[in-house]
């Protein structure tokens, strides 16, 4: 109908959905297909009447606490946005009961508005992920000081910076595929829009710098690591290097007077070998209040 606007989501699409889809309004077929099998990478595809935009969001799972990206698909017309997802998103939702609520004042500016308020939910689920990630690293960083920490770690960190950078690489390709929105380059798109993007645009930045401070942080939880390893690896070697200083002259001593020569204080005499037990007790007592005073250990 001529000035009516509308928005139609399909979540969890089948094929049938897609074909639906098809003959309500007259898609790219290459496009509806990426819907269901594409490349996963973001773009922006420009066709006469509309505008084809694939992108991915994130989600902070909160039981699991990793996260896991979702990919979208949005059709954006003159009159008509469609978006297509196979997953549940939290940000579609959000966006529905907005609609809902105030549908008309939604939609009165045009349906790049939707299109709009979907990428800022989206960005802002960006900057909430890396703070379930800046929550993870601090907890690292704590267990990095024990002296009891293990392997564990090393595989908890390798997993993060994983994670981490394919976030990176989801939020600077995501960065890139708005900029031509920003400039308001697209005829679908008002270009009453290029400071509300840009402000979006912003908001990845931030979060591309805050996954830098990230990555320098686990890079610190290594060499947090490595030292509390080498610190405690010196104080064993320490503590057995003082037990082995104490035991090398008592073991001269009884190497000394196990030999079959005449020595002093006499072998024959009983008292003799009492006499060289409490010599070398007093010799090993001294040698450790010596190194005790030294603080060796």
């Amino acid at each position: 109908e001529e000035g009516c606007r509308i928005w139609i989501d399909v979540e969890k699409p089948a094929r049938s959905d897609i074909e639906a889809l098809d003959r309500i309004i007259d898609l790219d077929d290459g496009a509806l297909e990426d819907c269901l099998n594409g490349p996963e990478r973001p773009r922006i595809d420009e066709y006469d009447d509309y505008l084809a935009l694939f992108f991915y969001g994130v989600l902070a799972v909160e039981k699991e606490g990793f996260y896991a990206p979702h990919k979208l698909v949005a059709f954006c017309g003159q009159r008509f946005l469609v978006t297509v997802h196979p997953e549940e998103m939290r940000s579609i939702h959000s966006l529905h009961g907005r609609c809902a609520r105030h549908g008309a004042k939604m939609f009165a500016s045009g349906v790049d508005v939707l299109l709009y308020r979907l990428m800022d939910h989206l960005a802002d689920n960006y900057l909430a992920l890396l703070d379930r990630f800046d929550q993870r690293v601090e907890d690292l960083e704590e267990v990095s000081f024990l002296p009891n920490a293990d392997d564990q770690l090393l595989r908890d960190v390798s997993s993060i910076r994983t994670e981490l950078l394919e976030v990176k690489r989801l939020a600077a390709a995501m960065r890139t595929l708005l900029n031509p929105l920003a400039r308001g380059e697209f005829d679908y798109v008002s270009g009453n829009l290029a400071m509300e993007f840009r402000h979006v645009e912003e908001h990845l930045a931030h979060a591309l710098d805050l996954l830098e401070v990230l990555r320098e942080r686990l890079t610190g939880v290594l060499n947090n690591y490595h030292s509390t390893l080498t610190m405690h690896t010196n104080n064993i070697v320490r503590v057995l290097t003082v037990f082995a200083a104490v035991l090398l002259p008592l073991s001269l001593i009884a190497g000394i007077y196990g030999m079959n020569v005449p020595a002093w204080p006499p072998p024959d005499d009983p008292r003799s070998f009492w006499a060289i037990l409490a010599a070398m007790g007093t010799l090993g007592s001294g040698l450790l209040l010596y190194f005790r005073t030294r603080r060796w250990f």
